[in-house]
């Protein structure tokens, strides 16, 4: 990979460095000297970076050099001790993450001619991102497209996993939402539309989603989990919204048709990434004609997978009444694919509901368990262990011997520390059972995750049979 380059501390430089920090100082200069500020890391800091790491704390700064300060959102270049570049990206003095790094130097050298145009930048990451999904084989055919015809949910753009740290994209029919995680992306949302809306051309309004927690405490600690979890129109063209009251557009997934709602949906309205794990319950269910009970089943994505897929009983659980009536509506849509099963919606907490199924002597073949996030960070970890096991072991109250339990956690610490089939293995003996891991998965690959920041892999999905 080439030898020193001038690192100045003896910090490595490649070829690709050194070329690419020659990019990145000649784009710098066409801006103008004032206009493009420095952030100089601490020494020994650079390497992390250099090697893809796009997430800049603010304890790697060793100083921030330019007049005026920059602002959150500028654009800033990064740099070694010695002021060689390292990468650029956009400026936030209020986050953790002072730094959301772009484009390092040796991606410029590839890309020489995106070095700090973030509207070119965008353009060519929405392009690269919608080829990678057409090579997963979830974006709609050109025939389809052309047709108008709905297409399936798929996810667009995966923050770091796409080298948009702070930017998520979900495309639904004819409608891409943006999940905006991060100053940034607030201050590039003209940038960000007119990229989808040219590169895309399945893509006919943008409804853009403010994730206003993310934003508020992208500043605190108790931010880091959601950011590596997703770090996170009006009808016309170039035009964006927030969506409306019953703005519900339909999709298809596997033949199966679902309402997205994209204003008040939970995250962008849909669970793309469990794609994958839903298909796999479908090809499960119709074994002898399984019962299948789904806890937190939102709006039926897995109900309805394993219905189709010739399940004898399939019994929904969420504790929100709205899902549960979206969930209904699935339902209806897919009368022809249910066929026979017997499919049915209650609202209710679901630990509760499972412990009365238990106890009224009901069990299931199947029980699906996917909770929302229980660790927002890493200090909520412990306090989620406990949840987890609460809501594992009432699943397994009403799982008859033999059946096989399918849980996940979409918590970030959790998911990456393995914790999860730990927690479900002590259950299962405190319960007096034996679980054997038979299945595991994380996120459909359309949510793409960075060789080089394994930190945003964030979902965890397992499958047990417990005797």
């Amino acid at each position: 990979r080439g030898g020193r380059g001038g690192g100045g501390r003896g910090e490595f430089r490649s070829d690709a460095d050194v070329a690419g920090g020659r990019v990145i100082e000649d784009a710098a200069a066409a801006c103008g000297a004032d206009v493009v500020p420095l952030v100089v890391l601490k020494r020994g800091k650079a390497r992390l970076f250099r090697e893809g790491n796009p997430l800049v704390f603010g304890g790697a700064v060793d100083c921030v050099i330019g007049s005026p300060p920059p602002r959150s959102g500028d654009r800033v270049v990064v740099t070694d001790g010695a002021r060689n570049p390292v990468a650029w990206g956009v400026f936030n003095s209020d986050s953790m993450y002072r730094v959301r790094v772009l484009q390092s130097a040796a991606d410029a050298a590839a890309e020489p001619e995106l070095a700090l145009d973030v509207s070119r930048l965008l353009r060519a990451r929405v392009a690269e991102a919608a080829r990678l999904r057409e090579l997963m084989g979830v974006t709609p055919t050109p025939a389809q497209a052309s047709a108008g015809e709905p297409t399936s949910a798929f996810r667009l753009l995966n923050a770091e996993g796409d080298g948009l740290s702070g930017l998520v994209v979900d495309v639904f029919a004819h409608a891409a939402v943006v999940q905006s995680n991060a100053q940034w992306t607030e201050n590039n949302r003209a940038h960000i539309e007119e990229a989808l809306l040219k590169e895309l051309p399945y893509v006919r309004r943008i409804v853009w989603r403010r994730n206003e927690a993310m934003l508020k405490l992208e500043g605190g600690e108790d931010a880091l989990e959601d950011a590596h979890e997703g770090t996170l129109g009006g009808e016309g063209e170039g035009e964006g919204d927030s969506g409306g009251e019953g703005d519900t557009v339909e999709v298809c997934e596997g033949g199966l048709s679902f309402g997205v709602d994209l204003a008040k949906g939970q995250k962008t309205g849909f669970y793309c990434d469990q794609r994958d794990s839903r298909a796999w319950l479908r090809s499960l269910a119709g074994v002898r004609g399984a019962s299948v009970l789904d806890l937190c089943c939102y709006t039926g994505g897995f109900a309805l997978s394993a219905a189709a897929g010739g399940a004898g009983r399939v019994l929904g659980v969420d504790s929100s009444e709205r899902a549960v009536t979206m969930a209904q509506s699935n339902a209806q849509r897919n009368e022809a694919l249910v066929g026979e099963t017997q499919l049915s919606f209650r609202a209710g907490d679901a630990i509760d509901v499972a412990r009365e199924l238990a106890a009224s002597g009901e069990r299931f073949d199947i029980v699906v368990l996917d909770p929302p996030k229980l660790a927002p960070s890493a200090k909520a970890v412990r306090k989620a262990e406990r949840k987890y096991a609460a809501f594992n072991a009432a699943a397994l109250e009403c799982l008859r011997p033999g059946g096989i339990l399918v849980t996940h956690s979409c918590s970030g610490a959790v998911a990456r520390s393995g914790q999860l089939r730990e927690i479900v293995e002590g259950v299962a003996l405190r319960a007096g059972r034996r679980a054997q891991l038979v299945r595991r998965a994380g996120a459909a690959p359309d949510h793409p995750v960075s060789a080089s920041y394994p930190e945003s892999q964030y979902l965890d999905s397992l499958a047990f049979v417990v005797k």
